[in-house]
């Protein structure tokens, strides 16, 4: 398996599992993130979104047990994923405050270093 960037562009990540699209289809429900949503395109979206390298509004880290996280200031989105697939996809109503949360929890670096 190719190893994750805590910053850069990783094009390696497929989609998510049909488990976690199980798991998150929570989020296309009336209310919720990206409410009426295909399955298919949330987890085109999840996985696209997961790819992005840092810089913009996109924040990032990799986590200590080889996730990589990327969270968009602007548009609100946060994505978890592993060599083996995008695990979530959603837009936290606590915004950054969460991607911090998780920064610490997944005790996340912030560069390639």
């Amino acid at each position: 398996m190719k190893k994750l960037s805590a910053t850069g562009c990783n094009p390696s990540i497929p989609e998510m599992t049909i488990k976690a699209q199980k798991r998150h289809g929570k989020h296309l429900r009336p209310g919720k993130s990206f409410a009426g949503m295909s399955m298919s395109v949330y987890a085109k979206k999840g996985k696209d979104f997961a790819c992005k390298p840092v810089g913009g509004s996109i924040l990032g880290y990799k986590g200590e047990d080889g996730c990589i996280v990327r969270f968009d200031v602007s548009t609100g989105e946060w994505a978890k994923a592993y060599s083996t697939g995008v695990a979530s996809y959603m837009k936290p109503s606590a915004g950054k405050v969460y991607y911090e949360k998780w920064l610490e929890l997944d005790k996340g670096v912030t560069s390639d270093d």
